[in-house]
């Protein structure tokens, strides 16, 4: 075995719509549409300039079907670039992606190999004694255990596994084909590939078994860094691990207690002051939630939208136009322990927390109305957020808002006053 080393970079979803921007005055619409697509470029100039072997993509790099042909043309245009430096690219298909989903198709590039959806394939790379195993999703909804069905390991060579899977479980996340560490380990592969988790997790080190997380984040909830894995293997010995944030625009949350802050402008600044410990070194788009509002402030009840503008007229300045705030939320300490005390508040809380709590709530529910959803004009789809990437998000932003208007009235207050 000689020295080489990979890229390991699942869950592109290239051309992603993300979600419901249009709502979003002032949002930087272009940038954030286009961002998946520049960190792909930023994924393909990393390989080339680190030299990699080849590169790894565990499923997702479809967003879905292809709206036109632009989306595979732009994906073939970066892998003749690796092409033309003789690194390789091995993919399978995920739920995202599954070969059911895809009804356009582009002939790739000869240095691209995409797994079989049939059964489980190895590919050897003879001249740096690398193994690969991997199968893609026939369907959308994969519910078996695939990783029972992989190979044993080749002799002599370093065992990769690719596989799409959501483990055992992980939140927000559909439980695609379920397995474990153990049946993973069982396979006694030196690297298992893993994707379909968007957030970056070591799940061990002996094999290394590893959720890079998705290249770019695309909503709030995908928050953090995000990037690419980059292992090194020096021949026999130890083997590096490597990641590499190659997101174009990074989304925060910014939590802020109002305790203390006794008027509107204060609370302003605060979050302000918060803003300018942010990096600088990339777009970010910000989620703002301030809480211990005092309920006296009932400016910020009658002006959340002007109050709103404060804080991203003052993110402009200080990020000079690379910082946007997405939605600032406030929450009254007052109200809250007001409305603990009546009876029918507890029961509320309990059933919302509990549809927040079931995973698979919103996946049951979409399921449900696809009938009538599938009549939906696309456009008017993704402006609602109705997409299956985007059930989760828009089913915990209807139930909130909806928790918050109940509150409201149980309180007294008028719709047109809630805080969310």
């Amino acid at each position: 075995m000689t020295r080489f080393s990979f890229i390991h970079a699942p869950d592109i979803h290239l051309d992603s719509p993300l979600l419901n921007l249009e709502k979003y005055e002032g949002a930087p619409v272009d940038l954030l549409r286009s961002a998946v697509r520049k960190s792909l470029t930023d994924l393909v100039n990393l390989a080339i300039e680190q030299k990699v072997d080849f590169v790894i993509i565990s499923g997702d790099l479809y967003d879905g079907d292809w709206p036109d042909y632009n989306t595979g043309l732009f994906f073939i245009s970066q892998m003749a670039r690796l092409s033309a430096e003789n690194i390789r690219v091995f993919i399978v298909l995920g739920n995202h992606d599954a070969k059911s989903r895809i009804t356009r198709s582009l002939r790739l590039p000869a240095n691209v190999r995409v797994f079989s959806a049939e059964r489980p394939e190895t590919v050897t790379i003879e001249d740096i004694g690398v193994a690969v195993h991997g199968r893609s999703f026939p369907t959308q909804s994969v519910t078996e255990n695939m990783s029972l069905g992989y190979p044993d390991r080749v002799s002599g060579c370093f065992n990769i596994g690719m596989l799409h899977t959501s483990l055992t479980g992980r939140q927000g996340h559909e439980n695609y084909a379920p397995c474990s560490a153990e049946d993973l380990k069982s396979k006694e592969y030196d690297y298992w590939a893993l994707g379909h988790v968007h957030t970056r997790e070591i799940v061990s080190r002996d094999p290394l078994i590893v959720f890079p997380g998705n290249i770019q984040g695309r909503h709030a909830k995908e928050d953090g860094e995000k990037g690419c894995m980059q292992i090194t293997v020096p021949g026999a010995g130890h083997t590096d691990l490597k990641f590499h944030a190659i997101d174009r625009i990074r989304w925060e949350r910014l939590s802020l207690s109002a305790q203390g802050l006794s008027t509107e402008l204060e609370i302003v600044d605060a979050v302000l002051d918060q803003i300018r410990h942010l990096s600088e070194d990339r777009f970010i788009a910000v989620r703002v939630c301030v809480t211990d509002v005092s309920s006296e402030l009932t400016g910020l009840k009658a002006s959340k939208e002007k109050w709103t503008n404060e804080i991203r007229a003052g993110a402009v300045e200080i990020g000079q136009g690379r910082i946007w705030i997405e939605k600032v939320a406030f929450e009254y300490a007052q109200r809250q322990r007001t409305l603990s005390e009546l009876p029918a508040v507890s029961e509320i809380h309990a059933v919302c927390s509990e549809a927040r709590g079931e995973g698979n709530l919103s996946e049951k529910l979409f399921k449900e109305l696809d009938p009538l959803l599938k009549k939906l004009p696309v456009e008017l789809s993704e402006r609602l957020g109705l997409r299956s990437d985007q059930e989760s998000e828009w089913f915990t932003e209807v139930l909130d808002r909806a928790e918050d208007i109940l509150m409201n009235r149980i309180s007294g207050q008028t719709p047109g006053n809630t805080n969310q």
